[in-house]
């Protein structure tokens, strides 16, 4: 996932969705994807460029959807560093596994 500011650590991150009328987080793995040096430039140490806010992380969805999951649905990711959360949209294509 590409995007602006999430931080020099790895954010956390988690998809929402809908199970018995409420709102329900699907925890997502972070893996340590780290491709920018951080402040005293040591390589592979960020998840963001210091002089940009360009960022990158790899996210690992679970083998199987949770119970209450609905794949005709749009689901959020949200992303949180620490010092804000912000969200962008998640869909898929029907299936019984998520997508890799």
């Amino acid at each position: 996932m590409n995007g602006f500011y999430f931080g020099v650590k790895p954010p956390k991150a988690w998809l929402e969705y809908t199970k018995n009328g409420k709102i329900a987080k699907l925890k997502l793995k972070v893996e340590k994807f780290l491709n920018y040096p951080d402040a005293k430039g040591h390589p592979n140490k960020s998840c963001m460029d210091l002089t940009t806010g360009e960022s990158s992380i790899k996210l690992t969805v679970p083998k199987a959807w949770p119970n209450g999951w609905n794949t005709q649905e749009n689901h959020n990711i949200l992303i949180d560093n620490g010092l804000g959360i912000s969200t962008m949209n998640f869909s898929e294509q029907p299936t019984s596994t998520p997508p890799e």
